[in-house]
């Protein structure tokens, strides 16, 4: 638990992810299935997706947004740098009809919250892995001790059925090293002691936690803005003036944060 703590002690909430949600028929009468994921567990299945399918969602989404609109490529100034950099207009086409823009609008959404929940973990999962290795000197300990309390458990429920435990079930936890007193209390065989906690490894500032990876620059941070009911204006600088980086994944990391500037979907629509 300690180190669960540190993984999530600067995280307000969202600790857990539904993954998968349903039934396995419709108008099934079994319990329904779900997939429950700890958030930037070693396993997670978001950053996984993030880190083998990134680059196809944002291609999905380049695809929708030249079906939905029409892009027109503009030059400006920087007034901050005083640089020329290239900035593209996404003006909804008029040809289309409700129906076909109505469904466009759905994947353009859907894809644009797929992104942002890969983009949140790519920055918060090697965090999550920093923490985890700075209290793995407490691993061996408390795993020692969550055996047995589990041993302790099944004992507590053998006895309720005023049963004693079996002589396979003695020797199964006489093989971690535990044993029943006659007060049927799980203890450490004589000799056994519970393990030392570790030498703390020391380790960099979460910040610059990052991975020997070859990375690709793209450029700065994209900025967006919706004009009005029908248009909005994205704004790229290109990469020859961004300088490189050798943080985790900046090539899609970098993109997913530059493509969703931050966070906020406008959707074209006008508001009736």
């Amino acid at each position: 638990m300690q180190v669960l703590t540190e993984r999530y002690r600067n995280i307000h909430g969202g600790y857990m992810r539904i993954v998968r949600n349903g039934y396995n028929s419709p108008g099934s009468d079994r319990a329904p299935k779900a997939i429950i994921e700890l958030v930037n567990n070693p396993n997670d299945l978001v950053y996984g997706s993030a880190k083998v399918f990134g680059d196809k969602v944002l291609q999905q989404l380049h695809k929708v947004e030249g079906a939905k609109y029409r892009r027109d490529t503009i030059k400006l100034v920087d007034p901050v740098t005083g640089k020329e950099m290239s900035v593209f207009k996404l003006t909804e086409r008029t040809e289309m009809s409700g129906r076909e823009k109505h469904k466009l609008t759905l994947k353009e959404v859907g894809i644009y919250k797929q992104l942002i929940k890969m983009r949140q973990s790519l920055q918060s999962y090697p965090k999550s892995r920093a923490a985890d290795i700075r209290n793995a000197h407490l691993i061996p300990r408390l795993e020692f001790f969550e055996r047995q309390h589990r041993y302790q458990s099944e004992v507590d429920e053998v006895r309720k059925k005023n049963r004693n435990p079996s002589p396979k079930y003695l020797d199964t936890i006489g093989k971690h090293g535990f044993t029943v007193t006659d007060t049927f209390k799980v203890v450490p065989k004589e000799g056994v002691v519970a393990p030392a906690e570790l030498p703390r490894q020391e380790l960099p500032a979460v910040d610059s936690f990052s991975y020997a990876e070859k990375t690709v620059d793209i450029g700065s941070p994209v900025t967006e803005t919706a004009l009005g009911s029908n248009e909005k204006i994205v704004s790229v600088e290109r990469a020859e003036t961004a300088p490189s980086t050798t943080e985790e994944d900046p090539s899609l990391t970098q993109r997913l944060l530059s493509r969703l500037g931050l966070g906020h979907f406008h959707s074209g629509r006008s508001k009736k």
